[in-house]
């Protein structure tokens, strides 16, 4: 628009330059005809003596007229400038920047600020003076809730799926790593997390519910260790709707009060979850379940920056120390980058220096070539080895579109702790 405005006409290629050009010719061209030039002095004091007032008023007039013209283009103008200049930004734009802000800055791994971030309601109501005011917190948008963003109700044919079905569940994975990792030529060294775990896959048709998958997957080892906050479930996991209720619950309890106008609530819906809801869930359980953040503008320092540290956490639940495949007794952990989580069940180094995580994706079932051999000793050849573990490796070629990562781990574990899990573990595993 501002092209337009130093314009004087759009069918006037010389602009606004063209009318002093014209004018000078006009005067040059009657100063040229001297009887002309009398003859129009003459008329103009004849009109001055005869017409008075009426001859002024019309000269006033006159300029009023050609200035009048030009000024009507300019007010064109303003009015799409006020148009687009009040344009307010697109709701994806504007849903990214609470999560954004609410991480931070610095390149390292460190918790959420409470203040600031979705998280933040992990440390209950007393912070809730600390936390901005809801009517300053905008809804996130598709970007961030999924496609189902504006959704009040799932349809009724997935609610019957969903209360039917569980998931696809399979314990005794994590043994049947362990192994592959031993026998693959590759691997380096490798930890494990404790065998308690179950990997839960989605079923088919219900979608995208890959963060109720993990929280599942992380209280299924919370149960079956006996740890804290074990008390707070059944026997079994909770449900996808459950898990909706707890983190409801939560907000109404002042942990992350914010979600609820972030999200526009969740129950009954299949808005997207991720770690801020987690968090929530879990503390208001009396979980500790900090959050913490790794994020760099060059990928690959986030991307080393979450290998270093999820290699510290296994290191300091080791139980072998003289072995190429280190099991531990350590719970999973929750992990989350833009777009999906997964829950990590060990860590590798191979031996041409890479990292990998080695995860359990709810998006995908185990292998029928790993889920036949639960609880059976076996021995592969070292290619077949190498292969079967693609299915659990995530390593440089699927981290670096990623800058920005999130983890959800239980709180460390005490000595004592450790013993009272790995004799639980031997006797679920016996």
């Amino acid at each position: 628009m501002d092209q337009h405005t130093d314009t004087a006409h759009p069918d006037d290629p010389a602009g606004t330059a063209a009318g002093p050009e014209r004018s000078r010719e006009r005067e040059g061209s009657s100063s040229s005809t001297p009887r002309r030039e009398s003859r129009r002095k003459g008329d103009r004091s004849h009109r001055h003596r005869h017409s008075g007032a009426e001859g002024s008023s019309s000269r006033r007039r006159t300029p009023t007229k050609k200035t009048a013209a030009p000024s009507s283009q300019p007010r064109i103008v303003q009015a799409w400038r006020d148009i687009f200049g009040s344009k307010k930004p697109s709701r994806t734009h504007e849903a990214r920047k609470p999560r954004q802000r609410s991480r931070t800055e610095s390149s390292g791994g460190s918790q959420l600020k409470p203040t600031k971030s979705r998280a933040s309601g992990s440390q209950g109501q007393e912070n809730d003076s600390s936390v901005r005011p809801l009517k300053e917190i905008t809804k996130l948008g598709k970007s961030d809730l999924g496609r189902h963003h504006n959704e009040n109700h799932m349809p009724e044919w997935l609610v019957s799926i969903l209360e039917r079905n569980e998931g696809v569940c399979k314990e005794g994975i994590v043994p049947i790593l362990q192994q592959l990792l031993d026998q693959c030529p590759t691997t380096e060294y490798a930890y494990v997390c404790s065998p308690c775990v179950t990997h839960i896959s989605k079923t088919r048709r219900e979608g995208s519910f890959c963060g109720y998958r993990n929280i599942q997957m992380l209280t299924s080892w919370i149960i079956a260790s006996g740890a804290q906050g074990s008390n707070m479930f059944g026997p079994k996991f909770p449900s996808i709707f459950q898990i909706q209720d707890l983190i409801e619950n939560a907000w109404d309890n002042g942990f992350n009060a914010q979600g609820r106008v972030e999200t526009g609530g969740i129950r009954g819906t299949r808005k997207y979850i991720g770690t801020p809801e987690a968090a929530a869930m879990f503390s208001s359980l009396g979980i500790p379940c900090p959050p913490q953040a790794f994020k760099d503008k060059d990928f690959t320092v986030a991307r080393n920056l979450l290998y270093a540290a999820i290699e510290r956490y296994f290191q300091q639940g080791l139980l072998e120390e003289d072995s190429k495949v280190h099991a531990t007794v350590l719970p999973p952990i929750y992990f989350q980058h833009r777009g999906h989580s997964m829950t990590i069940v060990g860590f590798e180094k191979q031996t041409n220096g890479k990292s990998n995580l080695l995860v359990f994706d709810p998006g995908y079932r185990d292998p029928s070539v790993v889920s036949n051999l639960v609880g059976k000793p076996f021995r592969h050849p070292p290619a077949k080895a190498s292969g079967v573990l693609e299915s659990y490796r995530r390593g440089n070629r699927y981290l670096r579109r990623f800058g920005e990562f999130e983890i959800l781990w239980y709180a460390q574990i005490n000595t004592a702790e450790k013993t009272d899990f790995a004799w639980k573990t031997n006797q679920i595993l016996s």
